[in-house]
């Protein structure tokens, strides 16, 4: 519904599907990024999708733990750092 500047990028208010005012603060984008990213959730809004409460979602901390211990499949038996014999290893970036 508004977008307004702040110092270190731009404030989305809006209205949800409840009636609720919300408003969301996203920095480092320009206006036009703004004005996209508004228009993706009013017509998230219009459509009956809900905005995700970014408070309830899992953090990354708890991920790397579950890594660690070999949880995921496929990398049971791995020494950390380890790369197992035949692995296709992606080439380190080049810097400018």
């Amino acid at each position: 519904m508004a977008i307004k500047r702040t110092r270190t990028g731009y404030q989305l208010w809006w209205y949800d599907a409840e009636g609720t005012f919300r408003k969301r603060t996203i920095k480092g984008i320009t206006r036009d990024e703004a004005v996209r990213k508004e228009r993706e959730i009013l017509a998230a809004r219009d459509r009956g999708e809900r905005q995700p409460d970014e408070r309830h979602a899992p953090l990354f901390d708890a991920f790397a733990t579950h890594v660690d211990r070999g949880v995921t499949g496929g990398l049971e038996g791995l020494d950390r750092g380890a790369i197992p014999a035949g692995a296709q290893v992606p080439a380190p970036a080049r810097l400018p």
